[in-house]
């Protein structure tokens, strides 16, 4: 009887052990396991780079994305326990045909632990042009996206923005690591405005016109 007594102890010991485990990793965040997380445009494709700290598992990887005007979508996973006790270990998932020409956001779930914090990104289309004017047309604000890649001159551009008649009403610098102008044309009349993109020798990059209609 005394054995059998020991035996429901240690069992129940044992019951609670697991227990206090599995509230104790429900109760830390997703952060708590990941060395790094790292979001990348390559070729128009999204790669997705995270890395689980050593001596930390999860129960698989959620891969979720939110469109810009819409909820978070679950778009893959990587199934089955990841990361390992004794050593980090790297995960990559490709998102391979993401919306162009928008404001994306990325988190992982990952199980156990829950969500991380969402990453922001957005996949500029170029197509045959050196930039790209989103939202065009614009009432409040405009963003002038470049194609530095198109250029190996400077790193730095200026731009020009000339009315309908003609006249200059707006320059403006910016790096290529920003990688676009951000143009404010809510006091902007209605029309069709120019611009020109030069580089710091005065060589013109690109130009074209964007719309202001409020």
């Amino acid at each position: 009887m005394v054995m059998f007594h020991n035996r429901l102890f240690k069992s129940l010991i044992s019951y609670c052990l697991i227990l206090l485990n599995i509230f104790w990793m429900y109760g830390q965040k997703a952060e708590s396991i990941l060395d790094n997380l790292h979001i990348t445009e390559i070729n128009g494709k999204i790669q997705i780079l995270c890395t689980i700290t050593s001596g930390k598992t999860c129960q698989g990887i959620e891969v979720w994305r939110k469109n810009e005007g819409e909820e978070y979508k679950r778009i893959g996973d990587i199934k089955g326990i990841c990361g390992s006790i004794s050593a980090p270990v790297s995960y990559t998932f490709t998102d391979a045909n993401p919306p162009k020409n928008e404001t994306l956001n990325y988190k992982l779930y990952l199980g156990g632990y829950g969500y991380s914090e969402p990453i922001e990104i957005k996949i500029v289309d170029y197509r045959e042009l050196s930039y790209k004017v989103i939202p065009n047309p614009a009432s409040d604000l405009v963003r002038i996206y470049i194609n530095s890649s198109n250029s190996t001159i400077s790193n730095n551009y200026i731009l020009h923005l000339y009315s309908p008649d003609g006249q200059k009403v707006l320059t403006q610098d910016v790096n290529s690591s920003n990688g676009y102008f951000e143009i404010p044309v809510l006091n902007l009349h209605n029309g069709v405005y120019y611009f020109k993109i030069l580089n710091t020798s005065e060589n013109i990059i690109t130009s074209g016109k964007l719309y202001v209609n409020h």
